[in-house]
């Protein structure tokens, strides 16, 4: 009998030569292939073995296997260190005698849990349910502090958050009934995590079940990963209870009369007459035609001086300030700059990116054509292609116009490449001759000196 461990190990090259001794095996000689990987091996050594499958061992299975270790070797260990060990061994009876051995090295015939979590560096579930209880009452503080607490231990962030979404995801299970097979802990821990599952919601739990799993998925991006999962936890803890908002600040009183001379505004507001006086008629005044507004100018509605505060000056004078602010700032009355300065921004424009050599030189050789539409000065400028006129568009067009409105100070301003057609493109010139005929026909200077010297452009 032959085993070969871990065999997908094996080259290509290997299995090849293997290959003709399982066709034609020896009668006496039996080949054990054993691996964890069967989907390396080749389809042409699968097809020649009988193939056995064996699946993990269950939690407990494990437990009851240790259990009887302890119990002949007089070994004294208590139900929820035989569920770590075996969690830990995940589905491996070796790895669990494994870690049962480095146990009995550490501590003795006499384990105890808070032995075994210190040695294997396990997370305590009582981290969790404190953190769950937070999250129940809305204290996103003491949350924090319980992260603080866990990582001083050293233990490492993702591996936290990892298991408080295995804590959350048990007490749904454990809230949900007929999924009892699905939960592998001692009697006495089930008790508690049931305890805990029938205060929270299933919306709850639902919830912050998806604020963990965003998190672990999104910690290795993450700059700063502390942040991440605090930011994680206060979501958790604002789950049930939201936080309050700002207090929304109280309407001023009326300013109450008084003995006093009241403040009298620049522009007098006509006073309101009483009740009594305000039901005889008066005679309709004589319309005046309305002069022309001009066309910037924004009419608003005027407010009633029934009650009259400094807070309702005040915000007449802001309201005038954004009404000139409006005229000055509306297209019609803004004056846009003119061709040699918009060419002078362009350059300035063009080296500002000379991080970026290929931004810089594609904005430096594009072509400019200038237009006005809707009280707005148009740039249009040339890109080589589709794919760089589009990756302008939605990545940088905006961050051009702001920088160019700021060269050329004008807002009023609108960038749009264009993809100059092919046949209008001027004729490339790749050969040494082509392009030293064409330096020729264009240059007077350089067409005399080849006259001169009797030279053969070649």
């Amino acid at each position: 009998m032959f085993i070969i461990d871990e065999v997908h190990m094996l080259s290509t090259q290997a299995f090849n030569a293997f290959l003709k001794t399982l066709e034609e095996p020896p009668a006496h000689a039996i080949f054990i292939l054993a691996t964890t990987e069967k989907h390396k091996i080749l389809p042409t050594i699968l097809s020649r073995c009988q193939t056995y499958d064996f699946s993990r061992i269950s939690i407990p299975d494990i437990v009851r296997n240790l259990k009887d270790i302890a119990s002949k070797e007089n070994i004294t260990i208590d139900s929820e260190s035989l569920h770590i060990i075996a969690g830990k061994a995940d589905g491996a009876m070796r790895d669990a005698l494994t870690i049962f051995d480095q146990m009995v090295a550490f501590c003795g015939t006499d384990i105890r849990y808070e032995d075994v979590m210190h040695n294997l560096n396990v997370l305590d579930y009582e981290y969790c349910f404190r953190l769950v209880d937070g999250f129940l009452a809305g204290d996103y503080a003491s949350a924090l502090l319980i992260l603080d607490e866990i990582l001083s231990k050293g233990f490492n962030s993702q591996y936290f958050i990892s298991a408080l979404g295995s804590h959350l995801r048990d007490l749904l299970v454990s809230r949900t009934g007929g999924l009892e097979s699905l939960i592998d802990m001692p009697e006495s821990l089930a008790a508690r995590y049931s305890e805990q599952a029938s205060r929270c919601s299933v919306k709850f739990l639902y919830d912050a079940l998806a604020i963990a799993s965003q998190c672990e998925a999104g910690y290795r991006m993450a700059l700063n990963q502390r942040l991440h999962i605090e930011f994680a936890l206060m979501k958790m803890a604002f789950l049930v209870r939201q936080p309050q908002s700002a207090p929304v600040a109280e309407k001023p009183e009326p300013v109450q009369q008084s003995n006093q001379e009241p403040v009298r505004p620049s522009n007098p507001v006509q006073p309101v007459k009483p009740e009594h006086e305000a039901e005889q008629p008066k005679p309709a005044p004589k319309m005046e035609p309305e002069p022309a507004r001009p066309a910037a100018t924004t009419r608003r509605t005027p407010k009633s001086g029934a009650a009259l505060s400094m807070s309702a000056l005040i915000s007449g004078e802001q309201e005038k300030a954004d009404d000139t602010e409006d005229i000055q700032n509306s297209p019609g009355t803004v004056e846009l700059p003119s061709d040699e300065v918009m060419e002078s921004g362009w350059k300035k424009l063009s080296e500002s990116y000379s991080d970026k050599p290929r931004l810089s030189n594609a904005l430096s050789n594009a072509k400019l054509e200038f237009s006005q539409e809707d009280g707005n000065e148009v740039v249009s400028f040339s890109v080589t292609n589709e794919a760089q006129r589009k990756w302008i568009e939605d990545k940088m067009l905006r961050e051009l116009e702001v920088k160019m409105c700021e060269l050329v100070s004008c807002k009023a301003l609108r960038l749009r490449p264009f993809v100059i057609p092919e046949e209008e493109l001027p004729d490339k010139k790749y050969m040494p001759k082509d392009k030293a005929e064409d330096l020729v026909r264009n240059n007077a200077e350089v067409r005399s000196l080849v006259t001169d010297l009797q030279l053969d452009v070649k």
